[in-house]
């Protein structure tokens, strides 16, 4: 979602660096949002006529290369987005 979609949604809402970064590689990380402790990733899923859904995962491995798990999360976002067409 680009910065003016953002302020058309949420007006007043500050718009935050991280969503250009998200944007840039098809999914956004974080760590403990969802889980104190673990990491996450998500990647939106478009609904043609409706709201943003998003697929995500929380993983424990650390060493699990976040790229590649984002990578293909996003994939996975883009099938189902796919089928929802």
């Amino acid at each position: 979602m680009t910065e003016e979609q953002s302020g058309a949604l949420a007006p007043g809402l500050r718009y935050r660096p991280e969503a250009t970064e998200a944007r840039r590689l098809g999914y956004a990380a974080s760590h403990d949002e969802v889980i104190a402790g673990l990491p996450s990733l998500t990647a939106p899923i478009r609904v043609p006529g409706g709201p943003t859904a998003a697929v995500a995962v929380v993983y424990i491995r650390r060493e699990q290369d976040q790229a590649a798990v984002g990578a293909a999360l996003a994939a996975s976002a883009a099938r189902i987005e796919t089928q929802l067409a």
